[in-house]
This record gives structure tokens, sequence and C-alpha cells, in this order.
């Protein structure tokens, strides 16, 4: 179990690192694709339809944007986006240059063609995980959605962008309910290190303010979602820092202990007991 929270961990750096354009992006070869309409976005794809990928994107968008919406209170009209499904390699994403299998530049989502790679690659590493096309687009669609939304500090070295899409990227929105697309406990165990585990429960939420390369703080963030607490979420996302959201959330002693409650109990959920 603990090596598939370790997979879903390195799957998560694998979409996330890299969302910014640069020259690995050239959107004008999209119009060498074939397309075809749905209700919330175009798809653009290569040869074959990839209808298994795509299956859910719609009813995800729908989702993810009526709980931005009623949820977390943010104001802003559904988009009307690009998706693009392309090959490994092609002429409009340098997916392996990205070290990425999917990105944004906010108005188009690209992803990797995930169920038509190259036959080698499945007999290396396997068919792909069972509900990664919709990781990697509920994350790049959260980034689409919420850029120029949420008033994020390009200054926090916390990367409250990335830790919302990580974080938004950990519930299935496949349903309309809150449920989350892997296990908590794998969660959990794949993004808290042993480390910093130790040092929550030792100092609190405060000892991750170093937490600059890592999604520890998205686990953060999903406690936040799962407690319903939609004001901090908010204030942790609009914050310059880590002190500052602590500030101005007012989290106090109790907020660590209860946090730190929760943690310890799907930490420790698929592995022996951490010592304190």
């Amino acid at each position: 179990m603990k090596s598939k929270a370790c997979c879903l961990a390195l799957l998560s750096v694998m979409l996330c690192f890299v969302t910014s354009c640069g020259k690995t992006i050239n959107a004008d070869n999209l119009k060498k694709l074939r397309t075809k309409e749905y209700r919330n976005y175009t798809l653009y794809y290569d040869e074959i339809l990839p209808a298994d990928q795509i299956q859910d994107y719609d009813t995800i968008t729908d989702n993810m944007y009526s709980y931005l919406t009623t949820k977390m209170g943010l104001d802003f009209n559904k988009p009307h986006f690009n998706v693009a499904v392309l090959p490994l390699e092609n002429d409009v994403v340098q997916f392996r240059k990205r070290s990425t299998n999917a990105c944004t530049d906010y108005e188009n989502i690209y992803i990797v063609d995930m169920f038509n790679l190259p036959e080698e690659m499945y007999e290396k590493y396997g068919p792909p995980p069972e509900g990664i096309a919709n990781n990697a687009f509920t994350h790049e669609l959260a980034h689409l959605m919420t850029h120029g939304v949420i008033d994020y500090k390009k200054g926090n070295k916390n990367r409250p962008e990335e830790m919302n899409s990580f974080c938004l990227g950990f519930i299935d929105f496949t349903i309309p309910e809150f449920k989350l697309l892997y296990d908590l406990a794998d969660i959990v165990n794949g993004n808290i290190s042993e480390v910093q585990y130790r040092n929550l429960m030792k100092n609190g939420l405060i000892s991750l303010k170093g937490a600059t390369e890592d999604a520890s703080l998205a686990v953060f963030l999903l406690y936040l979602h799962m407690n319903e607490e939609y004001g901090r979420v908010r204030a942790f996302l609009e914050a310059n820092d880590l002190e500052d959201f602590i500030n101005k959330a007012n989290w106090g002693t109790n907020d660590d202990k209860l946090f730190n409650e929760w943690l310890d109990e799907y930490y420790n959920a698929n592995t022996e007991p951490v010592a304190q």
C-alpha cells in the first residue's frame, strides 16, 4: 500500500511540476488536428477519438464549477475551453521536455493520450493507473478555472495555485457529492514525509513554511475542504505566505491539535506508527 501511495505522489509531481507555457507549447499547431464539440469544451485529437479518456470530462467540468461557485463562493462564468488529447510525440506540446503528461496555458488543456501510448511503455510500466486521466484533467482544469479568479500571490513560495490544483485533483468530480479519487491514507502517506510528520506533531502547521517543492500543503488544503472551512481555503490561497495565512485565519494551537489528530489517523493507517 505504501508503494501505491508513492506512485500517486510521483504521478502528482509528474502532472504538476511545470505549468508555465514557455517554448514547449505551440498552440498554433492545434489547427492541424481533428475537432469535436462537447458541452463544455472543444476536443482536439490526432487520429483516434480518445473516447475512454474523455468520457467524464464534461461531468467533471460541471461538478467542479458547481463546487467552486457554491461551496467556495467564487464568482465567475463557466468557461468554454479547448482540450487537446495528444500522442506522446506531437507538434503541439513537448511533453518529454516538460517532464509532464498534462499542462495548460489557461486557455487550452493538453493531455497525453494515455490509452494509446507506445507499446514499449505499457510493457515497462504497465497499464495507466486507474483514475489517471481524470486526475490529470481535474488538476489542469483547476488551474484554468481559478487563474484570474483567485488572487494568488506570485511571491508566495508555497505555490498556492499549484497546491489548489493538487488538492482538487484528489477529489472525484465525476459525482456531485464530495468523494476522493484515491484512498485518503494513500494521499496522506504519499505526500507527507516522515520528517514533515514529526515536525507537524511537534511544531504544528508553521513547520511546513519551507514546503516549496512538494505537495504537503495540498494535504492541508484537503483537510480544510473535508471540514468545509472554505473561508480558510480562500485565505490560504490568497495569503502572502504561510505565516500570513496563520495570522489572517486566526490559526491557533487548538487548530494545530485538530489537524494533527486527523493527520495522525491517516498517516498511520497503512504503516507502522511513527515514534514521536
